[in-house]
């Protein structure tokens, strides 16, 4: 199997130079991986950045797809039909890849034939892996929504986090793609209804611990164009969590 990775950014600046950096250290010299693309919403970069950016695309070592307006979702799927493998890695625009994260995914593919999305490991600001004995509860609306992303055992599991996602390419692309209707500024929840879907269908989704990332959780700019739902009290991020409820819940549950 071949890799592509898809990194959607939006108004990073150093930030993302040292992702993409450390990505193609990660990569060098990796032949299952054959591109990088970069879905750039951001409407204007420092010059530093830009020209950093324009090196990398004239080399060949990225391919950059610039777009007009901030779309998460929009950009992702975008991502996905531009891609050329048969593996599509999706990596935040602000992160530390662990050593053999590429890797990790093709492995997992390879060993999980059935799964049609991998989901690694995300140590956020301040976890640790942890061996953790997890057990679902809850109707299906929440199943999995509390599910430790930090966790060092590998499992199949019913929900999905953006940040580090990969999946079979062909297969979502006959199936279908993230819903565009969690749209900007904020798409929350998007994911989770992709990971329902997927299991309402008899799809499959592995967790894959061997495959880890840490966000840095850079202060400003990111994939959303408006905050984080923990810290804002904007009705924007309320809307993509009524749409999630109202799409995969049932009864009072929904």
């Amino acid at each position: 199997m071949d890799i592509s990775i898809v990194v959607v950014t939006y108004r990073r600046e150093q930030v993302l130079v040292d992702t993409i950096t450390k990505l193609l250290e990660e990569s060098t010299g990796f032949k299952p991986l054959t591109e990088i693309i970069l879905v750039d919403q951001t409407e204007e970069h420092d010059q530093a950045t830009q020209n950093k950016l324009d090196f990398w695309q004239r080399d060949g070592l990225i391919s950059l797809i610039c777009l007009d307006h901030a779309d998460l979702v929009g950009a992702m799927n975008l991502g996905l039909c531009a891609a050329q493998s048969d593996i599509v890695l999706y990596l935040d625009d602000d992160i530390i890849p662990a050593p053999g994260l590429i890797q990790g995914h093709i492995d997992a593919h390879m060993a999980h034939p059935e799964a049609i999305a991998v989901v690694g490991q995300v140590l956020q600001p301040g976890e640790v892996e942890e061996s953790v004995d997890y057990s679902p509860h809850g109707e299906a609306l929440r199943r999995y929504l509390d599910f430790p992303f930090y966790s060092s055992s590998g499992r199949y599991i019913e929900n999905a986090i953006a940040c580090n996602l990969s999946l079979k390419r062909q297969r979502v692309l006959e199936w279908g793609t993230f819903d565009q209707r969690f749209g900007p500024p904020v798409a929350y929840r998007f994911e989770t209804d992709f990971a329902k879907r997927l299991i309402k269908d008899k799809h499959k989704i592995w967790f894959e611990p061997s495959a880890g990332i840490s966000p840095l959780a850079a202060g400003s700019g990111g994939t959303r164009a408006e905050g984080g739902h923990l810290g804002s009290s904007s009705p924007n991020h309320g809307v993509g969590d009524y749409y999630y409820a109202l799409k995969q819940g049932e009864g009072w549950d929904c």
